[in-house]
Order: structure tokens, then C-alpha cells, then sequence
């Protein structure tokens, strides 16, 4: 990894604060993560485990629950420049698929070679056209629950496009589910309401620190019913 000079690194942690800024609307946190994919510097930040840990939380996960691993299916959820396909890639998986917003960003996880398919768009509650019902082994989530990003109501899309007895697996920032307008007394009850309703069963829940610098995260691991 090439070492990053002391103002390059302050101005990747400015794009990534204002991403992360309760309040920010879904069209500014958009230009932002073009403007980030288009400088090539994403990966600098986003792929160095002293300031992210939420990556190697994700594939400790994906390792432990999946042994046959050229026939499981996995969509990266927010794939972003593809940092975790190639680690999926690397640890023998092939039937990877990205889905992201950001224009910008598929355009950079095209160029790693590892995915089969690329979804452009929100991951929420509405039923994505491109995917049909019980598509994939697994979904991962890494990071992209947060401040105009995944709505707790996606989950209901997860478990419509997740093979019974397949796997979410989401990594957010710990704080979010009781700091956030979008989660704060919201994402709970409506989990429950999905475990109540047999659409899903709680696997594990880990918190752990640094998911982002200082702040923990939180690793959620689901079984679609």
C-alpha cells in the first residue's frame, strides 16, 4: 500500500467526515463518494486496518459460514472500489456481484476483475428489478449503514433476494442505532418485526472497537428463514 503524505490523509478523513455528517442528504453524500472514487484515494483509507477494521470483521465472518466457496453466490453490498471482492476473489470465491449508487464507484470495482454483475443503486425496502427472489448465499453490508445510506427497511429487500438458510452479514458503526434520526428507535422494533414475522433469526452480534478510528462497530449476522 502506497503511504499516504500528511495532507493527502487529511483530506481523505474530510471527505470521510462529511459523508459521515448526520443530516447530509442522499445527493450531496452521492457527489461525494464520485468526487473520493475519482481521486483514487478511497482505497488508502478505506483499506488500512489501523483505521478500518470493518473489512476484516466482514471476511472472519464470510470464512466461518461459508466452507464450499465456489458455489457460493454474494453480493457485496456498497462495494465500493471493490475492496472486498478482491479479498473474497483472493479467498477463492467467484460468484461475487457489486451493487452500488455511485457511478464512480462501480466504474473503479470494474477494474478489479472479481465481480460477475454490477447493480447501480440504492439497496432499500423497494424490490430491485435486476435481482430475482432467493438469489444469493450471501449478502454483505460493510460500512454502508449510516447518514443517507441503507434504511433499516432494506432488510426486508435482503430477505426477499437471500436463499432460506442463506446469510446478511453488516458491519455499521455502533453508536448509529442509537444516534442516527434514520435508526434511533426505528431499527429495533423493526427488526424484531422481521424475526417475528419468520422472515429472519439472529446468528451473532459483536461489537467490537475501531471499526472507524476510535468509534466501535457492530457485526450483525443474520439467517434468512
Amino acid at each position: 500500500m502506497q503511504d499516504v503524505s500528511t495532507q493527502r490523509f487529511t483530506d481523505i478523513v474530510e471527505i470521510s467526515a462529511r459523508l459521515l455528517r448526520p443530516g447530509i442528504s442522499v445527493e450531496e453524500s452521492q457527489k461525494l463518494y464520485d468526487q473520493w472514487a475519482s481521486t483514487g484515494t478511497y482505497d488508502q483509507l478505506s483499506d488500512k486496518a489501523q483505521y478500518f477494521t470493518s473489512h476484516d470483521k466482514i471476511m472472519a465472518a464470510v470464512l466461518d459460514l461459508c466452507a464450499n466457496r465456489r458455489d457460493v453466490n454474494i453480493l457485496d453490498v456498497g462495494a465500493g472500489t471493490g475492496l472486498i471482492g478482491k479479498r473474497l476473489h483472493t479467498e477463492g470465491f467467484t460468484n461475487i456481484d457489486a451493487m452500488d449508487p455511485s457511478q464512480e464507484m462501480l466504474k473503479a470495482a470494474r477494474k478489479t476483475g472479481v465481480y460477475k454483475n454490477y447493480i447501480h443503486g440504492f439497496f432499500t425496502e423497494e424490490p430491485n428489478p435486476e435481482i430475482e427472489n432467493d438469489t444469493y448465499d450471501l449478502i454483505l453490508l460493510c460500512g454502508v449503514c449510516g447518514p443517507a445510506a441503507v434504511p433499516v427497511e432494506a432488510f426486508k429487500e435482503a430477505c426477499r433476494i437471500v436463499k432460506p438458510g442463506g446469510f446478511i452479514v453488516n458491519c455499521m458503526r455502533a453508536e448509529y442505532l442509537e444516534t442516527l434520526p434514520e435508526y434511533q428507535g426505528r431499527w429495533e422494533p423493526y427488526m424484531d418485526f422481521l424475526i417475528n414475522n419468520r422472515k429472519l433469526e439472529v446468528v451473532s452480534e459483536q461489537r467490537y472497537p475501531n471499526h472507524y478510528f476510535h468509534y466501535d462497530g457492530l457485526r450483525l449476522i443474520h439467517r434468512v428463514l
